[in-house]
């Protein structure tokens, strides 16, 4: 029961990252998201994920391995969104 409770308690946990990239990639805004703040995510899931993997908790690692995913995905937006708008701004002049 309890590994059903962080199963889903993690399911929900990584499922909010899902708003903030679908805002990301449609508005193409990003400057409200970070990269200190992403990488210090990144960093603690990378560490959970290893706990978890090591500890063999599945309930710890699954989560914890997809919500990484999801931030570098967030990182790899912010990252190109960002060089665009300098290579834009570079280009209209």
């Amino acid at each position: 029961m309890a590994n059903i409770v962080g199963l889903v308690g993690g399911c929900v946990t990584t499922l909010s990252g899902v708003p903030q990239i679908y805002q990301m990639y449609t508005t193409r805004e990003t400057k409200a998201v970070g990269w200190t703040m992403l990488s210090m995510w990144a960093t603690g899931l990378s560490m959970t994920t290893f706990y978890g993997i090591f500890s063999q908790q599945i309930p710890v690692w699954l989560p914890s391995s997809t919500s990484l995913a999801m931030t570098l995905a967030m990182m790899g937006i912010k990252y190109v969104y960002e060089n665009q708008a300098s290579y834009q701004s570079y280009t209209e002049v």
